[in-house]
């Protein structure tokens, strides 16, 4: 029966939802007493006489009026009733409750998401619509309404005692008034009513229950008649069932399967098998009759009728006061949880009944009233738990209201406390009050306090309560998700304590829900730990189900926990491989993480027209290989793109495959890491290939296996210690013609477990838009291969290559070409990246032994090995070919030019003598690395001659730096044609003395005492250059050491050293400020034995290791444009007695050494001695002079000089026409100034009262720079000093400009002019008197 929509009730306003719950826990319950007969009729449908009525006892649309206290009546649209044999009215023990709980929540396990669709419905958006569409249905809230029902019928609760009672007798009972005499007995009722907590003054409502396939119901009406005279007739009612036959089924929808436990449900009789339609539509009646006539008519009764009793009693001042006055002190009642023992009939107890019954009709604001009124008493009382129960239904009813919010929920916190302070037998009703506390928030959209609710119920409770902790962590987490934002974290971290509840319950179901919706918050987010335990958990809980794949897959998401300690590694590993080898099928493969493989850097090794002949010259980038044979290999056909505008005109095509050769191995190279603390092992990791012979088709693309004949894969086996990481090779051979690729890389980890890895794929861009360009994969990393025909392929080495070797050293090195194949090679050239470190020698050069090929022939000529210094590609001859199968020697020479590591590349070009592939011609790479040590360190330094112009002094200073090694010098050699290069003479000086010749002879200083030069020591050489500028037969070799050695001289015009010394002035680059001046380069020939051997025997080995050190671009001319010497007679006798002025003409030698046009000015001084006050200028007293005797006795002029402070200047004056003489040079030209000096006594005089200016004239618009050059008349040396700097007589002239010392006080940057002023340099000669023998 529907009744048409009527007015909501008072407090209709709340939220269905909450308003369900309520109504599933608070409602009237009535109690049922059935005869044994009338249980049967019903077992026949596999329900009892409950289970039979339960379904039809929500009334949804019942519109009933309803007047209770006040006079204004309303009506009561929704209405329930529970319904409870009599047996059942009493509290659950703890242990039943904790057990009818665990089998709610297994049959809710049982419905359970099972495999990949519990994966899709864990993902947070699924959850979130779920939760939205959240109904009574759920099971959460079938398990709130079986807890508030093992919560049911406390004594200090009002809501639970029974309103009505059923008392059902069968139609076959032979006397139904006795049977429900017996039925009311005191022995049949609840303990509670009993005891007298409840008030067994109740609505007693008669039912005669007939079952129709006993016969026609003649016999039920019969026997309510006859209950008119001790019954009466409304009271009674017939319910008739069971109209069908056993065996026809039921033609009725099940609808009592749903409300009915699992444990009560008989798999072997479908429930309600024998009613039809008209049964059901009858018992519908029966029960909307029970409640619109009988209950809550009772029910408005007796809440009138309390509240009039109340009121009298209780409402008012006059008896508050009284109550207060009469109310018992707090000693008179016990300190118990309960307090006072309350009767149905106590005040306190009728009030509650009041409060409990308008509550139930919806009548809140009446409930209200009560329940305050109520809470004070039992406060006062001490009656903890009581009062907890008043407070409770108190903010419930305020909440359904939508009333002073805060006051309901102070009120729902003070019994949640108040409770949690009964101790634990009361924490089960802290429990509940909690879930309702969660429902009022929710039905306010607070959804982030009912968390806080839960999460706090569920962590205050006993620790046995694990299962419902578990519940309500759970709950609280959803509603986390349903915040507005949601707060995904503390979502998933409350699944994650809600998993470890249900796991240690075990509630394995449950925790694998929880644990699934927390990995999809965590899974990418890098929350390792967490992630860790959650997978774990997941792998674990997936295991002990039989989800063994399940397993597996959760188990390889922690397998690269390198965050993790190694005992937890070590764990997960174990649990891991244990996972795997309960799989159905062993051989699976699986995509496991470990170990690590990185895809970034994983890249291939093949030949194509490129070879390489070792792993070190593949490693060196493409483009250092690109540059070196810019000019070796044949251009590429495609046009090249000067602009950008042409880049976007090319027609190239972009590949995504390499080309390779059949027969040769594809390499790829991984990195290959453990990411884990403990070691693993590795077992047979080889390549995932796939190859398409050239003569199949597209369609027969097939997978390679070992026993394939087109592939020959390779494997490798290691082992990884914790944190280990190696590069791995991995090679496939592809023996015939057709396409390869590369999938990934598989491997068999620890012996149990296939793992697989695929690479990412590598290759054109797939995006639709057409105007995107491609990318173009670098060669390097591209995994597909053109698998071409088999081409030669050369084999190279280097012999007596040397790892290290001393710097300048020169050796001679054998280069061997290889060609394994049966075809022939043609067209062969060789070029390296350093061609001053190597050079290509002639086929000649393996026909001498070494050294004995670089030295010089006994007439004086260099041996004829030819070497071109223009390019640094090398082609052998025309008409080489080298056959199959054969091998070809020619040799090198290397130079050791400077220290450190050298690392030369070298490439090898050669073509096929016949075209059978696309591929015209290879190229073979190779880099070799020679270590240089320091050995010696070379230094030259050139000044000019004091007393020739056309001469200069050389010094070479030699310092061996090696620590250990020492070095026999050979030989020194100057190149240029415009210089000689000699050892300076020993000098000699003759006289005649009776008739015999007096030499003085002293050896060289360019000949050393010996050649050898040990470790750490040092050594200077001097040498002689003379301008031969006639005869441009310059150049010059010295041999050092005694004069006695014969070792033979080393070539340097022509052949290998002639080679590294062009190299090396292009190494060592000319100077700005050389290209003014002309340079010589100086070549020093050492040699070296690895034993030390005596000098004597030195002379007879002939297995020296030879060096060179070359010194480039050595300025001849120093560093003044401009040098002069004084030209005279150095001695000479003069008669003063007959002419008292002798005139000595001398000469002043003037030569240009710059590359510009000098003005030079000459001038003359007389002689000033500021030492001498008294002398006059011009003139100076003078010692006696030497005399002819004195001067032959000591031999050489420089005792002379050496006796000058003896031998003082005498007076002299200058003779010259005028005092100033002007003249212009030009470049490199060289004259001679006429002068004359007056002597007037004989002596010994010091002509070096002249000076020198110059001037050069403009080649440019820079201003000049004055350099003055001062006398040192004190210092004598083979060097000519370094000048001084003061003004001149053109410093007016010309801006000065800061100067560079650097070599000698001329700057270092182009300017237009130089001026400068140098003092005279001393010339000494003596002026004796003539004896009068020769008069």
């Amino acid at each position: 029966m529907e009744s048409p929509p009527a007015p909501a009730a008072p407090g209709n306003g709340a939220a269905s939802l909450l308003s369900q719950i309520l109504l599933q826990s608070v409602s009237p319950v009535v109690m049922v007493l059935a005869s044994p007969r009338a249980e049967a009729a019903c077992r026949k449908n596999n329900l009892g006489f409950v289970d039979l009525l339960r379904p039809f006892c929500f009334l949804d649309r019942v519109n009933v009026p309803v007047r209770t206290a006040s006079e204004t009546p309303y009506r009561l649209q929704e209405f329930r009733l529970r319904l409870f044999y009599a047996s059942e009215i009493r509290a659950t023990p703890i242990e039943l409750a904790e057990q009818q709980l665990l089998d709610v929540v297994n049959e809710a396990a049982l419905d359970e998401i099972q495999g990949d669709d519990l994966r899709a419905q864990s993902s947070i958006e699924s959850v979130h619509r779920a939760m939205q569409s959240e109904s009574t249905l759920s099971w959460f809230q079938k398990y709130s309404t079986a807890f508030a029902r093992t919560l049911a019928f406390s004594e200090h609760e009002a809501f639970d005692h029974p309103v009505a009672c059923l008392l059902v007798v069968s139609s076959n009972d032979e006397n139904p008034l006795d049977v429900f005499a017996s039925l009311s007995d005191v022995t049949n009722l609840p303990s509670l009513l009993k005891d007298g907590a409840m008030d067994p003054r109740i609505l007693r409502h008669y039912v005669v229950l007939h079952d129709n396939q006993d016969g026609p119901s003649d016999r039920a009406n019969e026997m309510l008649q006859n209950f008119a005279g001790t019954l009466d007739v409304n009271d009674c009612s017939l319910i008739r069932i069971n109209s069908s036959p056993l065996d026809n089924g039921s033609p009725v929808e099940d609808i009592w399967s749903s409300s009915m436990p699992r444990y009560k449900i008989s798999d072997n009789l479908k429930t309600g098998c024998c009613l039809q339609i008209n049964d059901v539509d009858e018992i519908q009646r029966f029960v909307i009759d029970l409640c619109q006539k009988h209950i809550i008519p009772y029910m408005e009764q007796k809440v009138r009728y309390l509240n009039q009793q109340v009121a009298a009693t209780r409402r008012g001042l006059k008896n508050q006061l009284k109550n207060l006055w009469w109310r018992k002190k707090d000693s008179e009642y016990p300190d118990t949880p309960s307090g006072n023992v309350y009767t149905y009939n106590s005040v306190e107890s009728q009030i509650r009944v009041l409060a409990d019954y308008s509550f139930m009709l919806q009548d809140y604001d009446l409930a209200v009233s009560n329940y305050r009124l109520l809470s004070s008493d039992y406060k006062a009382d001490r009656a903890l738990k009581r009062y907890a129960g008043v407070m409770e239904m108190l903010g419930i009813c305020l909440c359904l209201l939508d009333q002073s919010r805060k006051e309901a929920d102070n009120s729902l916190e003070t019994a949640y406390i108040t409770y949690q302070t009964c101790g634990p037998p009361s924490i089960r009703y802290a429990t509940r009050t909690a879930l309702w506390w969660a429902e009022v928030h929710k039905t306010r959209a607070q959804y982030s306090e009912a968390a806080s609710v839960l999460f706090r119920a569920g962590t205050e409770m006993d620790k046995d309560a694990t299962l419902r902790a578990g519940v309500l962590l759970e709950q609280s987490a959803y509603c986390f998700l349903r915040c507005v934002p949601p707060m995904l974290r503390k979502y998933g971290f409350h699944l994650v304590l809600a998993g470890i509840r249900y796991h240690m319950s075990s509630q394995r179901k449950h925790a694998l829900r929880a644990y699934s919706r927390a990995s999809a918050v965590y899974d990418g987010q890098g929350w390792n730990f967490i992630g860790d335990h959650v997978n774990v958990y997941l792998g674990r809980i997936s295991l002990l189900l039989g989800k063994v794949d399940a397993a597996v897959q959760h188990f390889m998401n922690i397998m690269a926990c390198s965050h993790q300690s190694a005992p937890t590694q070590a764990q997960f590993l174990k649990e891991f491989l244990n996972a795997v080898q309960n799989l159905e099928t062993k051989d699976e493969v699986l995509r496991v993480r470990l170990p690590a493989i990185s895809s970034d850097d994983v890249y291939v090794r093949f030949e194509d027209h490129r070879t390489y002949a070792s792993a070190m010259a593949a490693s060196v980038p493409e483009a250092e290989w690109a540059l070196l044979e810019e000019e070796l290999v044949p251009p590429s056909s495609g046009a090249p793109i000067t602009t950008w505008l042409d880049a976007g005109k090319s027609n190239k095509k972009i590949q995504d495959f390499n080309v390779c050769v059949s027969g040769e191995d594809v390499c790829v190279f991984l990195k290959v890491s453990n990411p884990l603390q403990i070691s693993i092992e590795v077992f047979l990791m080889e390549l995932i290939c796939e190859f398409q012979p050239k003569k199949r088709g597209p369609e027969e693309m097939t997978s390679s296996k070992p026993e394939n004949s087109s592939l020959i894969l390779s494997n490798e086996s290691f082992s990884l210690k914790g944190g280990e990481e190696v590069e791995v090779c991995l090679k496939t051979k592809p023996i015939e013609e057709g396409l390869l690729q590369v999938v990934g890389v598989k491997w068999g980890l620890c012996g149990i477990v296939q793992c697989r890895y695929d690479f990412p794929v590598q290759g054109k861009s797939k995006s639709s838009k057409p105007r995107k360009s491609k990318i173009d994969v670098p060669f390097h990393k591209r995994l597909k291969f053109n698998v071409v025909a088999h081409m030669p392929r050369l084999e190279i080495s280097m012999h007596e290559l040397p790892p290290k070797i001393n710097r300048g050293e020169v050796r001679r090195v054998v280069l061997e070409i290889q060609n394994p194949s049966q075809a022939s090679i043609k067209n062969i050239k060789l070029k390296t990246s350093h061609p001053a470190f190597l050079m290509f020698g002639e086929q000649g050069d393996l026909d001498l032994e070494f050294p004995n090929c670089l030295e010089m022939r006994n007439d004086g000529q260099p041996k004829d090995i030819q070497c071109e210094h223009g390019s640094s590609i090398f082609h052998f001859p025309e008409k080489t070919f080298l056959e199959g199968v054969s091998t070809f020697l020619w040799p090198l020479w290397l130079h050791a030019s400077h220290d450190g590591k050298v690392s030369f590349k070298t490439v090898l070009y050669f073509e096929p003598c016949e075209d059978t592939t696309s591929l015209k011609y290879r190229t073979l790479r190779m880099v070799h690395s020679v270590q240089v040590i320091p050995s010696l360190q070379v230094s030259v330094g050139i000044s000019s001659c004091p007393v020739k112009l056309d001469q200069y002094l050389l010094r070479m200073d030699v310092a061996n730096v090696h620590p250990s090694d020492s070095f026999w010098l050979r030989q020194a050699s100057s190149i240029g044609d415009d210089w000689c290069f000699s050892a300076v003479q020993p000098q000699v000086l003759e006289q005649a003395d009776n008739d015999e010749t007096l030499k003085a002879a002293f050896l060289s200083s360019s000949v050393s005492p010996s050649q050898l030069l040990p470790a750490t020591q040092s050594s200077s050489f001097f040498f002689q250059l003379r301008r031969d500028v006639e005869t441009k037969h310059g150049g010059g070799t010295v041999r050092l050491g005694p004069p006695s050695s014969e070792e033979p001289l080393i070539n340097i015009s022509s052949g290998p050293l002639s080679y590294f010394h062009q190299q090396e002035k292009i190494v060592q680059i000319k100077t700005s400020q050389d290209a003014r001046y002309q340079t010589v380069d100086i070549v020093l020939i050492t040699g070296q034995q690895d034993d030390m051997i005596t000098e004597k025997a030195a002379g007879s080995q002939r297995d020296f290791r030879i060096a060179s050190h070359h010194v480039c671009h050595c300025r001849v001319e120093g560093s003044q444009p401009l040098v002069w010497a004084m030209e005279g007679p150095r001695c000479l006798a003069h008669d003063f007695a007959t002419q008292g002025l002798c005139e000595v003409p001398v000469f002043l030698a003037l030569r240009n050494c710059s590359q510009l046009t000098a003005s030079v000015k000459v001038e003359t001084c007389d002689w000033n001695d500021t030492g001498d006050g008294g002398a006059k200028a011009g003139w100076r007293s003078a010692s006696p002079p030497p005399t002819l005797e004195a001067l032959a006795s000591s031999g050489t002029e420089s005792s002379a000089r050496s006796d000058r402070k003896l031998a003082s200047s005498g007076p002299y004056v200058w003779c010259c026409s005028k005092s100033v003489t002007s003249l212009e040079l030009a470049p490199g030209a060289s004259t001679r100034v006429p002068l004359c000096v007056g002597v007037l006594a004989p002596g010994m005089y010091d002509l070096s009262n002249y000076r020198i200016s110059w001037r050069l004239l403009e080649a440019g618009k820079q201003q000049a720079e004055t350099v003055v050059v001062a006398p040192e008349k004190a210092k004598r040396s083979n060097f000519v000093a370094a000048p001084a700097i003061r003004a001149g007589d053109y410093a007016e002239e010309a801006a000065l400009s800061p100067v560079d010392r650097s070599d000698g006080g001329a700057s270092n940057t182009d300017r237009a002019a130089q001026v400068g002023e140098g003092a005279g340099h001393s010339f000494l000669f003596t002026v004796i008197q003539m004896p009068m023998e020769l008069l």
